[in-house]
């Protein structure tokens, strides 16, 4: 008997000890080494990431999304947005396109200048990106996630509208519908949305 108790006694303490782990105990033993701050707000929240090597994925992001602004089946209009650690944030010729003059979906580079497709670096800093919206008429619009290619999914993409003081998570809700009113030009232009992207 004593034998057995001792045996058992033996088995317990090992089991304990495999359950442990160092660290807060209000963390996941099953943590990842990268710890951000996350606010309610998407686009005030300012991740703040410890140190990480530049090899590190979420550093060296090569991805890219597409949106579209539709009016019906007919009526669209597509951008592309590239990621590249290499790239910058102002326009760069012969790597951003700028968008056509008539064209009523653009993105916004740092420097203002509207572009059809637009490259810059992604990082766990996040990035705030304007959208220029416009249309010929009024009416109920609709933007789209037509892809996302190669972005990790650490990542949050929130889709902000300063005119309705609203936000969706286009990760899971890949359309927003809103409504244009030539007559308010708040509704529209470049001031109404922004693309915001950050670490969860």
């Amino acid at each position: 008997m004593k034998q057995l108790i001792g045996t058992l006694l033996v088995i317990a303490a090992a089991f304990c000890s495999c359950a442990k782990f160092s660290g807060d105990p209000a963390i996941n033993p099953i943590a990842t080494t990268r710890h951000v701050t996350k606010t309610d707000d998407p686009e005030n929240s300012h991740p703040t990431p410890d140190p990480i090597p530049s090899s590190d994925p979420l550093y060296n992001v090569n991805g890219s999304l597409n949106l579209q602004l539709a009016k019906d089946t007919i009526n669209t209009d597509e951008i592309q947005l590239n990621f590249d650690p290499n790239s910058q944030t102002a326009y760069k010729p012969g790597v951003d396109v700028p968008a056509s003059q008539n064209s009523g979906f653009a993105w916004v580079s740092a420097n203002n200048i509207p572009l059809s497709t637009y490259t810059l670096p992604l990082t766990p800093a996040g990035v705030k990106i304007g959208l220029r919206v416009n249309s010929q008429s009024d009416g109920i619009y609709s933007l789209n996630l037509k892809s996302i290619q190669a972005v990790p999914l650490a990542y949050d993409l929130w889709l902000m509208d300063k005119f309705q003081k609203d936000s969706l998570e286009l990760l899971y809700n890949h359309t927003y519908s809103f409504n244009i009113i030539k007559a308010d030009t708040a509704s529209f232009s470049a001031n109404r949305f922004k693309l915001v992207i950050r670490m969860r």
